[in-house]
């Protein structure tokens, strides 16, 4: 799940990280009273979605003045905002961030992320903020310093100090910056991201170390532990039939193909969208519906086992003995199941019933195991 960049800063202040002072808008009036409020000389327009470039788009202006905010409201605000993220249907500007004006010396770029190779958080920093760090490592790969996390240490204070050196960071910042890092790491640990991203972080005229820019992604897995980020998504920057999907707890994925997945399990279906592309063909979409049919499935049978049998049988019990009663007689119906087969089912369902007999009455598994055996 992303958030968008006024709400990633609003999460962010909590841990201490510095960002400029800015309010969301969602209308022209509010952004030029945003200006007012704020107060200063200078302000940023920001366009919020979903998407990086947005300045290169032509998302992002700088305003002298309130009446300068207003007009760069209304211009941005309705527009279709097409990036090198956002494809080219581009995104529709529904929100704005106004913000005050930063006196900024210097761009750095600092981002953490989740390592498979280490199995640790990673912290990854740059003196050339403002770029793409994709960029950044095709072209000048030793400008980029990263750093594995200790989980029961966190960032420490000597690692901390060691990256803001190599980026750049005037000495008397350092403070300011290992502050930042910090924050930045506590951030992404127990809020449970995938992705946190500041570029450009900005040194001031003044010391100080702002995040002038924040894009934080977040574990869809873990936001059961999250609802007042959860309260953040944004529907409208999401796919329509993804978020119906998310309604089902099916892991769906929209692509540019035209052979649609319809696959039970993730490793099947990456396989199935390999075999696809190598026949030369594109697939449609990514789709995964095992854990949220089995989920329902299960739901649905526990309920019809508690209609059913009041609580005399488990759901447990209910939903394998179903199966396995189904199961025996579309065998017996097609005639595929052996003799054999047919047996097996017979003598576990015997099995089954006896046992919760016997549980019913109070016997215990170990009292029925020392009578059978001694």
């Amino acid at each position: 799940m992303n958030v968008h960049e006024y709400q990633g800063k609003e999460i962010l202040r909590k841990y201490g990280v510095a960002t400029p002072r800015g309010i969301p808008c969602f209308s022209v009036d509010e952004a030029e009273g945003a200006s007012r409020k704020l107060g200063g000389k200078a302000w940023v327009v920001k366009a919020q979605i979903h998407a990086g470039g947005r300045g290169k788009g032509g998302g992002v202006k700088l305003a002298r003045s309130s009446e300068e905010v207003r007009e760069h409201a209304s211009r941005i605000l309705g527009m279709t905002l097409v990036t090198h993220q956002t494809g080219p249907e581009g995104r529709l500007v529904k929100r704005l961030l106004v913000e005050e004006g930063a006196d900024i010396r210097k761009e750095l770029y600092v981002g953490m992320v989740v390592d498979r190779a280490t199995q640790r958080v990673t912290l990854m920093a740059s003196s050339e903020g403002g770029m793409d760090i994709e960029e950044v490592a095709a072209s000048t790969p030793d400008k980029i310093y990263k750093v594995a996390i200790d989980p029961t240490t966190g960032l420490t204070d000597a690692q901390a100090d060691d990256v803001a050196r190599k980026i750049g960071v005037p000495e008397p910042s350092v403070p300011e910056a290992r502050k930042f890092m910090q924050g930045l790491y506590r951030a992404f640990d127990e809020c449970d991201a995938s992705l946190a991203e500041i570029n450009p972080l900005i040194l001031t005229g003044d010391g100080k170390v702002l995040a002038l820019d924040a894009k934080l992604n977040f574990d869809s897995n873990a936001l059961f532990r999250h609802p007042e980020i959860v309260a953040m998504r944004d529907l409208d920057e999401e796919d329509p039939a993804e978020v119906e999907a998310s309604k089902f707890d099916l892991s769906y994925i929209s692509l540019d193909g035209n052979i649609g997945c319809l696959v039970n399990g993730a490793g099947l279906a990456m396989a199935t969208m390999d075999t696809i592309k190598l026949y030369g063909a594109e697939p449609a979409n990514f789709l995964d519906g095992r854990w949220g049919h089995h989920r329902k499935s299960d739901r649905g049978i526990q309920a019809d086992a508690q209609e059913s049998c009041g609580q005399r049988h488990s759901g447990q019990y209910f939903r394998r003995d179903h199966a396995l009663r189904h199961h025996r007689r579309r065998s017996d119906r097609r005639g595929k199941g052996s003799e054999a087969q047919r047996a097996v089912g017979r003598a576990h369902e015997r099995d089954q019933r006896r046992s919760r007999q016997e549980n019913a009455s109070g016997v215990g598994t170990s009292d029925h195991f020392s009578r059978q055996h001694g």
